[in-house]
C-alpha cells in the first residue's frame, strides 16, 4: 500500500519569484483567469515525498536547504518540475561533487 501525503501551504509573495510555474498558477495574471490557485493562493503537492517536500517548502522560503547532498536528487526532480532553476544548479552541483572515480 503506497502511503501519500497532501500538503497544502500558502505562498508568501517573496517566493513566488522562485519558481515560474508557481507565480503563473498563483500571479495577478492567474487571478485575472480565475485560476482556483490564484484565488485561494494556495498549491497542493501531492507528488513528492513528505521529507523531499519540506525542504523543498523550505528552499521557496529561505533560499537555502539543509541536507545536501543526501537530498540532492528528490530535490534536483521537484526543482526541475516546478522550474526552480537556483534550486536545481544547488543539486546538480551537490550530485557532481558526490561523484568519485575509481
Amino acid at each position: 500500500m503506497k502511503k501519500t501525503f497532501e500538503c497544502i501551504f500558502k505562498f508568501p509573495p517573496c517566493s513566488l519569484n522562485r519558481s515560474d510555474v508557481f507565480m503563473a498558477m498563483l500571479g495577478d495574471s492567474a487571478a485575472r483567469a480565475g485560476m482556483k490557485e490564484a484565488e485561494e493562493r494556495e498549491i497542493r503537492l501531492d507528488d513528492i515525498r513528505l521529507r523531499t517536500l519540506k525542504k523543498f517548502v523550505q528552499y521557496l522560503y529561505t533560499d537555502s536547504c539543509d541536507g545536501l547532498p543526501a537530498s540532492a536528487a528528490d530535490l534536483l526532480v521537484a526543482a526541475e518540475k516546478y522550474n526552480v532553476p537556483a534550486l536545481k544548479l544547488e543539486c546538480e552541483e551537490a550530485l557532481v561533487a558526490a561523484i568519485r572515480v575509481r
